[in-house]
């Protein structure tokens, strides 16, 4: 009967326990591959997290046209993540030259500023990295006109409003560079560089209403500066060291009007760049050097004797590397000048001068980055915005979309976290489907 009953039991007993499960069919079952679109949904989710993250969002449109413009009262420092120009941008205030690094393996960057907004876009144009400017800026800051690579005779005009380049055609076979740009926009005075760049030549007079050049000067020239009325020249030919060279006044045709004699006592005389004839036509302001002593010297324009502004020294009112150092005029007796560093927080300074008094205030600051050894040079200003121009505090900028190389190197360096998000959800996938043990 125990036997009996014992039997019964573990019959009983065998037939409650579970079933093993056959681990054949479980090997040879087809996977479904479940995990799939949760890892792919996953890995998207990160990448627009990552793009969102790492790539910034440009600013909004320009305002309208014939709203007031204005200058930052702070340019930002260097940035290796500065976009570049790509499509329209507006009217700019400002182009200039910023740099890092050393002379010989630098990273230059040619920088436009926005005349209605914080925006910074860099320009991938031919030329030398530093020295002389081979590009100008128009006085409405609608227009770019550079110098094309190579000895092509060609000039190359940006439009600003609408992003569209127009090669124009000056001298064949030539280096040239434009020197000045009359106060309209309609004339460019352009020069003929040495055979290896950098050096002065004669300058022609090109019209773009009509395509045409007109040769002004056989003689080397290093300056040239529109008067007022776009209807005469200012040049200066090349002065060596402790050389004084006359200037020229020519009218458009290329015949001389005028020579003015440099002023007494110079030692060295150069006219101070594109901007040196003051709004009201009556003077020519250049800088002078006199043993260590640099100074800015204005000389009579209308050639009748009229009374012309004492000299300014410009020891600190003088550009830090290159570029020229008269930027523009606000009135007739106040002008805006390049300034360099004067106490290692910034690499430039935009000052305005009253050239009756020599009395001076600080309008705009270049910031200095780590290493921002080489700096900003060749600063340009729209000067047919400077007498209404405003001063803005220039916050947060806006420097456009990052660069390829920037935008590649953060996908790869943001693809191991993609990657590791999709593991873990596969992992947690497969676990979860996984037979709990009993």
């Amino acid at each position: 009967m125990s036997e009996s009953r014992i039997a019964a039991a573990l019959r009983e007993f065998a037939e409650s326990a579970p079933a093993r499960p056959d681990v054949t069919a479980v090997m040879t079952r087809p996977a479904r591959r479940t995990w799939l679109v949760p890892t792919l949904a996953a890995a998207a989710v990160a990448l627009v997290l990552a793009l969102v993250v790492l790539v910034p969002v440009p600013g909004g449109q320009p305002p309208a046209a014939g709203g007031r413009p204005s200058l930052p009262a702070r340019f930002p420092a260097f940035s290796h993540l500065q976009g570049t120009m790509s499509g329209p941008f507006g009217r700019a205030v400002a182009v200039y030259y910023n740099g890092t690094g050393h002379e010989d393996f630098g990273f230059p960057q040619r920088i436009v500023a926005g005349a209605d907004r914080d925006a910074y876009r860099a320009l991938e144009v031919p030329g030398p990295s530093y020295g002389g400017s081979h590009l100008r800026l128009f006085p409405d800051g609608r227009r770019i006109m550079f110098a094309s690579d190579g000895a092509s005779g060609v000039l190359i005009l940006l439009d600003l409003t609408t992003g569209r380049t127009v090669r124009v055609p000056a001298q064949p076979r030539a280096y040239v560079r434009p020197l000045s740009i009359s106060p309209d926009g309609r004339y460019v005075a352009y020069g003929i560089d040495g055979p290896f760049r950098g050096g002065s030549g004669p300058v022609y007079l090109l019209d773009l209403a009509t395509g045409t050049s007109t040769a002004l000067s056989s003689t080397d020239v290093e300056t040239a500066a529109f008067s007022p009325d776009g209807t005469r020249l200012a040049i200066q030919e090349t002065a060596g060291e402790y050389e004084v060279k006359p200037v020229r006044i020519l009218r458009l045709d290329g015949t001389v009007e005028r020579t003015l004699a440099p002023p007494r006592d110079a030692r060295w005389f150069q006219l101070a760049g594109p901007e040196a004839w003051s709004p009201d036509g009556r003077f020519l302001v250049g800088v002078s050097i006199d043993g260590d002593v640099r100074a800015y010297q204005f000389t009579d324009a209308t050639g009748t004797g009229a009374a012309v502004p004492a000299a300014v020294r410009a020891e600190s009112l003088f550009p830090r590397a290159s570029g020229q150092p008269v930027l523009g005029w606000r009135s007739p007796t106040r002008m805006l000048v390049s300034g360099g560093d004067v106490d290692g927080t910034t690499s430039n300074l935009i000052s305005e001068v009253d050239v009756t008094t020599g009395a001076y205030h600080v309008v705009s600051r270049f910031e200095v980055g780590p290493r921002d050894d080489l700096a900003v040079l060749d600063v340009q200003l729209a000067t047919g915005l400077l007498a209404d121009l405003a001063v803005r505090p220039g916050g947060d900028p806006d420097r456009g979309p990052w660069p390829t190389w920037a935008l590649v190197t953060s996908l790869l360096c943001a693809s191991p976290f993609v990657l590791g998000a999709g593991l873990w959800w596969r992992l947690r996938t497969r676990r979860a489907k996984s037979p709990v043990p009993q």
